[in-house]
This record gives structure tokens, sequence and C-alpha cells, in this order.
């Protein structure tokens, strides 16, 4: 979204930061459209727990710590429904975000952001690394003033998984720019 803002709006831009997004694309991990929205269908109806207290027992599993924020972060993204612990995105939701990036892809907007932009990226699965190369590649050729800065063993929860360290890489690159 910040890419599209600014493509469209540059007087309005002095700057983008990206965690973890705006550079991989469900066509670079080979999916189709049809794919991801039965993909998004899927995780939005599976997605339930049968209480809190197991909801964030799962959500503790996922992170290298907890805190009261990670918890509060983590209670907004779900709702307690029918007994029990849902999603509070829709699957409607979901699947209009999916096809919206699909009929705008960054890809054919990218060329006219203007202004400097920092991805802060996952390392992590090291599996996807070939793709995040070559999707960074695109953009940096595309994206005057474009700075990469990876976060090690870090997933695509970064900011949740590194906080500290995200913050750290914003602030000297807000404090250079």
């Amino acid at each position: 979204m910040a890419l599209h803002y600014a493509a469209k709006y540059p007087k309005r831009s002095k700057g983008i930061i990206l965690l973890d997004g705006g550079y991989l694309s469900s066509q670079d991990l080979g999916m189709t459209l049809e794919n991801e929205l039965q993909s998004i269908e899927k995780f939005c109806e599976e997605v339930k727990f049968p209480s809190w207290d197991v909801f964030f027992e799962s959500e503790k599993e996922e992170l290298s710590r907890w805190s009261e924020e990670l918890e509060e972060a983590s209670r907004a993204q779900v709702k307690e429904q029918d007994g029990e612990i849902r999603l509070t995105m829709s699957t409607f939701t979901g699947q209009s975000i999916i096809k919206g990036i699909d009929a705008e892809p960054v890809k054919d907007i990218v060329e006219q952001v203007h202004c400097p932009t920092l991805l802060i990226c996952a390392t992590k699965p090291s599996e996807l690394e070939a793709i995040r190369k070559k999707s960074i590649q695109f953009l940096q050729t595309r994206i005057k003033s474009f700075d990469i800065e990876p976060i090690a063993d870090a997933g695509h929860d970064i900011f949740r998984e590194a906080p500290k360290d995200v913050a750290q890489k914003i602030r000297t690159w807000v404090e250079n720019h």
C-alpha cells in the first residue's frame, strides 16, 4: 500500500519503510490467484482456538520472546466468536486484499516511486532466499534510493520477532535520510 501511495502522491511521500512487504508477489512464490484465494479462505476458516489460553500458547510458540505488548498485539488479531477464538479478518476481507494486490501489482507502479525506500526483510525461511534476492533486485533497479536491511533469523513477522533490531534499523535509516 505504501508503494502505491508513493507512486500516486510523490510530493507527499518523503520516504517509505517496508517491513518485509511489498516485494514478493504470489507469482514469485509460484501461486496462482485461485491458489491464493483458496489458501486465504482455508487460513481464515482454520485459525480457531478453543480458549484464550490455547491461543496465547500458540502465539508464544511462534515467537522467541513474549511481553504484554505482544499479548496485546496478538489479541488485536482475533475475537471471541461462538465460544472460539477466531481471526478478526473475514474471508471476504482477506480475499479482497488478495484480489486488489493481483489487480494492481507493485511491479506495475514501482517505477513511479521516487522517494527513498527502506526494505527491512526476513531471512527465514531460507528456502525463499533466491526468490527474495530476485524480487529485491527488481526493486533496486527501479527505485533510485533503495536500501535493504535483513533481519537475521527472522521470519515475516520481523517486527514481532526482532523489534529492537527493526527499531534500530529504522532509527538509523531515518537519521541518514
